[in-house]
């Protein structure tokens, strides 16, 4: 039997990655969710073959401590971390109960990413195609707004907000938090800020916007990292994607081909964006068609671990 371990108390509706994995897991493997004081310490003793913990912000775990002796006693069993983020890392203590536990790291990213060498084994797994929602009929929705970025002021991304932001001739609306707010207006005073997404309708939600722009991080242009959660919400919510170039390389490798709406200026974007227009639907068809049901694929790679 497994135990899956989440940081913070799963939700019904959540698209937050660590909700989308853990329920994953659950759903395939049959596997009991502990994301609660209470069930920590009632599943103390139970026998369990393996053990996934599953990334988050462990800072705000009310039951740090009862993970922490769960992992301890659970130290024959096989240990698992599944992640998609490689900056969020697990805490000092934590990590040296999961290298006394030869952990196997299971990551959407390259392990030249991961700096912090807690884990015996690293396997690659794109947990980001789980927030793929096909199902969700973005036809039905008016669109009312243009192009959207949404997400942090990350700093490995601060040349692109500069490059796609300032000073350009199309409206730029963003979504964020009230943190953010400052750093991106002092980039262009007609911004347009939004509030950022709710966990349960983020798909409904951008689905009134037309088109993003995808960039990363500018470690990302150097170490393969799975396309981000944005990409998959923006195809589900048939949100029409332009990618920055020195993207490309992440989609190559994904094998997904983007070529056609790759772009390097304000200038391209609103050349691009004129050009979808007159096709909008048979664009975000295309785009959509890029990505299938991975779950069956992953579960196999699951289903595969010897620890």
């Amino acid at each position: 039997m497994d135990a899956i371990i989440s940081f913070n108390k799963l939700s019904d509706n959540s698209i937050l990655a660590h909700n989308k994995i853990t329920k994953f897991l659950a759903s395939y493997f049959g596997g009991e969710v502990l994301d609660s004081k209470e069930k920590m310490v009632a599943s103390m003793l139970k026998p369990y073959d393996r053990v996934f913990i599953v990334n988050g912000l462990e800072c705000f775990c009310d039951y740090r401590e009862e993970m922490r002796k769960f992992v301890g006693f659970h130290a024959h069993c096989k240990l698992f971390w599944a992640t998609n983020d490689y900056k969020l890392t697990p805490s000092k203590q934590l990590r040296e109960l999961m290298e006394r536990n030869n952990t196997t790291l299971l990551t959407t990213v390259e392990e030249a990413l991961h700096k912090q060498k807690f884990y015996k084994k690293y396997v690659y797994v794109n947990w980001n195609s789980l927030t793929m929602n096909k199902n969700f009929d973005y036809t039905k929705i008016n669109k009312r707004h243009g192009l959207i970025y949404y997400g942090a002021y990350r700093e490995g991304r601060v040349d692109s907000f500069e490059k796609y932001f300032k000073n350009v001739p199309y409206t730029v609306l963003i979504s964020t938090t009230r943190s953010n707010l400052e750093k991106f207006r002092a980039l262009n005073e007609q911004i347009k800020l939004f509030p950022p997404f709710g966990w349960a309708n983020a798909i409904s939600e951008l689905s009134l916007f037309k088109y993003s722009i995808y960039i990363e991080d500018k470690a990302s242009h150097k170490a393969y990292c799975s396309p981000a959660n944005r990409f998959y919400e923006c195809l589900s919510s048939g949100v029409v994607q332009f990618f920055d170039k020195e993207c490309k390389h992440t989609f190559d490798r994904a094998g997904i081909d983007v070529s056609e709406y790759i772009v390097d200026s304000p200038a391209e974007i609103q050349e691009k964006m004129d050009w979808v227009e007159k096709d909008f639907h048979t664009h975000a068809e295309k785009q959509r068609g890029w990505v299938e049901d991975t779950k069956e694929e992953i579960a196999n790679i699951i289903r595969g671990l010897n620890g």
